[in-house]
């Protein structure tokens, strides 16, 4: 049976009574003075720290210039034109000069040498067998790229000023620099970390790079968390021994030295680094480098 809306029952309000408010009598102009006095205060403490500021500036220029720090720059195409300048750069062979300054000049600026500032020998060849970025950092609209170079079992480190138009188009405008590769510390020692004592924790983290080195990909899906991305190597391995398990960050990351052969039997000490996580029991999350980019997240 359906069931009919009842009308809605009127509510009466009643009205309410207060005392008879006392009437202040005050003049148009006192009340125009007052609404704006708040405001007045407001400008006025405006412009006294305005006037301190200045004094600031005048008696210390230097302090309130903020110093501008040269942030990295991560464009394929700087990286990519700072790359193949170098290429150009460092290539020649006798009677060729023009070939090179050929290659070179797409780079150049106009008011350039035309061999970049650097005249080879007469009777000596050069050929770039490989060549990487190897750091950058950014200036303005300039970024020094240097690259590091191998060249005849030898390796040169070039600095080269990639120059960034208003309309983004690239050039060389200053010569480059030849420069020293990174600073390193063949004295510092491997990292101290504490043993994994947890039996079950161990014996997850052996099995997973085990399986994983030999591309055993149906038992490596056993260890792994639902989560995982896990893109095992081509070149198929097999664990010699164990030599290590450890903390790399305690509660998070494991990290498995090991021992392994490759078929042609070549041998190899490898580290592994695996993100772990308690559930049920131990899973991994990800071995080394995880292809999703997702392994450090909780």
């Amino acid at each position: 049976m359906a069931v009919r809306p009842q009308a809605p029952v009127p509510t009466r309000i009643e009205p309410t009574v207060t005392e008879p408010a006392d009437v202040e009598v005050r003049s148009l102009r006192a009340l125009r003075l007052r609404a704006r006095l708040p405001r007045a205060l407001a400008v006025g403490a405006v412009s006294l720290f305005a006037l301190a500021g200045a004094k600031a500036l005048l008696t210390n220029p230097g302090a309130a210039s903020t110093q501008v720090r040269p942030t990295l720059a991560s464009d394929p195409s700087v990286d990519a034109f700072a790359e193949a300048f170098t290429r150009a750069y460092l290539t020649w062979a006798p009677g060729r000069s023009e070939q090179r300054e050929a290659r070179l000049k797409p780079f150049l600026a106009r008011d350039l040498d035309p061999d970049a500032g650097l005249s080879p020998p007469a009777r000596t060849t050069r050929e770039v067998d490989w060549a990487a970025v190897a750091d950058r950092h950014r200036t303005g609209s300039t970024t020094a790229v240097t690259v590091v170079a191998e060249l005849d079992g030898k390796r040169a480190y070039l600095s080269v000023p990639v120059h960034e138009g208003r309309r983004g188009f690239l050039v060389v405008r200053s010569y480059p620099a030849l420069v020293g590769g990174p600073a390193t510390d063949t004295s510092a020692g491997q990292p101290t970390e504490a043993e994994v004592e947890n039996a079950q924790l161990r014996a997850v983290a052996e099995r997973v790079v085990g399986n994983f080195l030999a591309g055993g990909r149906e038992n490596l899906a056993a260890d792994l968390a639902p989560d995982a991305v896990v893109s095992v190597p081509a070149e198929r391995l097999e664990v010699s021994s164990i030599d290590s398990v450890t903390w790399a960050a305690p509660g998070r990351r494991v990290a498995v030295q090991l021992r392994a052969k490759d078929g042609d039997g070549a041998g190899w000490t490898l580290r592994y680094e695996l993100e772990v996580v308690r559930r049920e029991r131990w899973y991994v999350r990800a071995i080394e480098d995880d292809p999703n980019g997702g392994a450090d997240e909780s």
